[in-house]
Order: C-alpha cells, then sequence, then structure tokens
C-alpha cells in the first residue's frame, strides 16, 4: 500500500519505520517532510565534518559537468 506521508516520490509502503532517515531520502526517494528533515541534517554534518573534502568533490562535478556540456556541443556541431 502506498505510503501517505505527503511525499510524491515516495516509494516506501504506509507506516514504514524508515521514515525520517536519511538513507530513507537518498536510497528509495522518500521526500517526505522528515526524509527531508534527516537529510539536510545529514548533509550539513557531512559538510562541516570536513570543508576541504566537500570543496574538492564540488570541484570535481564542475569539472565533469563542464567536460559533459563540450562533449555535447562538439557532437552537435
Amino acid at each position: 500500500m502506498k505510503c501517505d506521508c505527503g511525499g510524491e516520490n515516495c516509494r516506501l509502503v504506509k507506516g514504514d519505520e524508515r521514515h525520517g532517515l536519511s538513507g530513507s531520502y537518498r536510497n528509495y526517494g522518500c521526500r517526505c517532510t522528515r526524509c527531508r528533515r534527516a537529510w539536510a541534517m545529514y548533509w550539513r554534518q557531512w559538510v562541516h565534518a570536513d570543508p576541504v573534502r566537500y570543496e574538492r568533490i564540488k570541484r570535481q562535478r564542475r569539472e565533469r559537468h563542464r567536460a559533459k556540456m563540450a562533449e555535447k556541443k562538439r557532437v552537435k556541431a
């Protein structure tokens, strides 16, 4: 039975104990309020635990995105 938590993309079933966990947001796509709050708290702690790591990962993602966009542009032309 579909969950009635209010999350449009929720893949958990009604009454599932995993609501309100960051793993439910990431692994099950649950977007209910409790899961979004848990994910936000986890993410803030992760970022603040090692800001240098976070900046490195952001930079890598940016570079991958730019390379992907450049490849798309090249293929189009």
